[in-house]
């Protein structure tokens, strides 16, 4: 039962990365259609100065845009659900 418990947690971390991927695409498709030409993101090449690059152009594009929350909350559950599978391991006991 225990096993059954992880499996399904971890399957929801793989649902919430989905999701999260999703969310960023839809991220840099709003992004893309008010930047110029020349300061596009491409699809390909992701590291870390580039999605902060994308999060700091959104945050000023949408000032009251929820896609950063909805990451965050999305960070949180996967990490949550992490956690929990974790615990039904007893990795922390």
């Amino acid at each position: 039962m225990r096993l059954t418990a992880v499996v399904i947690l971890l399957f929801g971390v793989g649902a919430c990365g989905v999701v999260s991927s999703l969310v960023t695409w839809r991220m840099v498709d709003e992004v893309n259609q008010k930047l110029p030409e020349g300061e596009r993101f491409e699809s390909r090449g992701w590291h870390l100065a580039k999605r902060l690059r994308l999060h700091g152009e959104y945050d000023r594009l949408y000032p009251g845009g929820h896609r950063r929350r909805q990451l965050r909350y999305l960070f949180v559950a996967m990490f949550a659900l992490l956690v929990g599978a974790a615990v039904l391991l007893g990795l922390f006991s």
